[in-house]
Parts: C-alpha cells; structure tokens; sequence
C-alpha cells in the first residue's frame, strides 16, 4: 500500500492517507483528507502544496507521487475572492486637535489611479486643512501600512500579513526599551536639607563640589549611623574621630562594644624574619637509650626483637639491613643466616606510651 503523509498547518504531526497505486489526483487526496477529518465540502476547500518545495497543487488532476508530504490548509468553499477597493488614510491639519478629528479611512479613489491622481482626487473631495496622510493602501492584498500596523492594539484581528504582524509586534515589545525613555534626566538644584558629602556644604551635589582639583582640600569624613543597632550593644564615645564612631538617634557618638574590645586588646602579630623558636622537644626530658634504635638512633618505630642477640631495632630499620647484606648478617653480633622471617615484635616496647 502506497501512502501520503499530510499535516494542516496549524498541527505539529503528520497524518497518513493509503492509496493502491503509484500516484493519487489531488481531488482523491482532498476527499479522503475530508472524510478523515469530518469536513464537508459545502463549508470549506482545501489548500495543498508541497511540504519540501511548499509549491502549491492547484489543477484538480494533479498526480500527487507517494511517499510525499504535503501541507494542508482550510479556505473558504470557492477560494479567496479579491477586492479592487482603495483605501487611503486622510489626516486633519487644520485649527482642531489630532482627538477631536482622528484619521479617516476614505473609499472614494479607484485602484485604477496613480498616486498623482489620487493626490489631486482628495485634494478636489476635501478641503485644503485635509492632506493624504499615507500612501495607497490595496485592500486586495489584504495589508495595511506598518505606521498604522504598530499603532495597534489588537493585532491577531488586523487586516495585513503575518510578515507585517511579526514585524509590527517586535517593534510593539521594543518601544518600551527604547534608549530615549532612559535617558538621564538633568538635575535641578539640590533639595534644602541635601549636603554635600566632600565639604559639608548645601547648594551642591558632590559631583559638583567646587573643591574638586584642589589638592590641599581634605574632605569631611562621612559619620555612619547607628541605625539597626540596639544602644545595649553601643558604647558611648566622647570624641568623634574614634575609630568606628557611628552617630545614634540622641546625637552622641558611640561604637559596637564587640569593636571596643577588640581596639582595646590590639593586634598582636609577630615581626617577620625572627629565627624560629626552639622546638619543646629539644627543651624536654632525653629519650631513654633503651628506646632508641641502634641503626638509626631515633625513637623506634614498630620495635622488633633479633633472635641471634636479642637486640631491638625498628622493624624497617632491621630488614632493611638484612636483606641489603648479602649473607643476611645481624648489624650487632655479625652473625650470618638470618631469616628477616624470624623477627619478633618487641611488644612490650611497643606499648610504651
């Protein structure tokens, strides 16, 4: 069975229809489409046109290949009907204002006429405070001016092509974010009650503080506020110029007691470069010799016993030695043959503390 994958328009997946030959006419093809989907043909027609090429089928006989992909869409029963009607927008130029006289679509110049002609026709219809405010607009097309088109509300509901909505829309979600309505303003004079932070002074902002380039001025250091902070927490101070002096709600001056504390103890650092502290080690009791590790006179670690002398060593430290050598000699009484295997863990040392 051969077949034909259509899709309207308005859907995302692609439905099929079966045919026994190679190719089926496009009357076939719309009729089984309308017995598939319940459309009469009294009420609507089909539009279809290729899904790859979008090239439109339009003779009833058209041979339709199989295996194709075809779009599908609704129009009215007979097909689009035209007009030759010629809309143009007139504007009120005179005394009145753009409310009280609004713009005027006029059907009175045939489509037939030249702009030139159309200009002289409104001119000899309305009086001179009347101008043609837009160019021609062919209703046949179905479109009307972009100027017009972004002045409206409702755009799903005008009468233009989806290009021209699109693009009317994108200007329409712009305007808001146009750079001119963020443009910064330019600023009057200072409130009364507004002083200037660099020299304590009203009747400027700081950026226009006459002070600035002179070098020898020193600003006025900004005082901050207590605000958030509960007077249980505060400690009053005497001079303002101490360190983390904040101004309360009574106009005396205090700081955090947390930072009292802290200003009061000071931060201790040591000087760099000073040669290192002896270690507590070194100032400690001596280790006893029982302890140490007659290979590596150091504290042993993992004590094990030789069985040849009897002597404890660390447990690397011995097998270390003993496989270095190349008759396994104990590194005490010399004696040879002896097995790193036959080392015993000096437990007792091992648990010294």
């Amino acid at each position: 069975m051969s077949c034909v994958h259509y899709k309207f328009s308005s859907k995302l997946s692609y439905d099929t229809v079966t045919f026994s030959s190679l190719h089926i006419p496009l009357c076939d093809l719309k009729r089984q489409i309308m017995g598939r989907e319940k459309l009469k043909a009294a009420n609507c027609d089909l539009q279809i046109s290729n899904a790859q090429t979008s090239e439109e089928y339009t003779d009833a006989n058209a041979l339709i290949p199989k295996n194709s992909s075809v779009i599908v869409r609704r129009i009215p029963a007979g097909g689009v009907k035209g007009t030759s009607k010629t809309y143009v927008v007139i504007e009120y130029t005179g005394k009145g204002t753009s409310e009280e006289f609004p713009f005027f679509l006029v059907e009175k110049v045939p489509s037939s006429l030249s702009s030139q002609q159309t200009q002289q026709s409104i001119t000899n219809q309305w009086p001179e405070d009347f101008i043609l405010a837009s160019p021609s607009i062919d209703d046949s097309s179905g479109s009307i001016s972009l100027a017009q088109l972004i002045k409206t509300a409702n755009l799903a509901e005008a009468d233009a092509s989806e290009e021209d909505k699109i693009t009317a829309m994108m200007i329409q979600s712009c305007q808001e974010y146009d750079p001119s309505n963020y443009l910064k303003k330019a600023l009057g004079p200072p409130p009364p009650s507004y002083t200037c932070f660099r020299c304590g002074k009203p009747g400027h902002y700081r950026k226009n503080c006459p002070t600035h380039g002179d070098k020898q001025f020193e600003s006025v250091p900004r005082i901050k506020k207590s605000t958030g902070i509960p007077m249980s927490f505060m400690v009053e101070v005497k001079d303002p110029n101490t360190k983390g002096a904040m101004l309360t709600k009574s106009g005396k001056y205090a700081i955090p007691a947390i930072n009292a504390e802290a200003y009061a103890r000071g931060k201790k650092e040591k000087p760099p470069f000073l040669p290192a502290e002896p270690s507590s080690s070194s100032s400690a009791d001596p280790i006893p010799e029982e302890l140490l590790c007659l290979i590596c006179k150091d504290l042993m670690t993992d004590a094990a016993v030789i069985p040849c002398c009897g002597n404890s060593y660390c447990d690397e430290c011995i097998r270390t030695a003993l496989l270095e050598s190349e008759e396994h000699t104990c590194p005490t009484c010399h004696q040879t043959d002896v097995s790193p295997d036959s080392l015993i863990a000096n437990k007792f040392l091992r648990q010294v503390p």
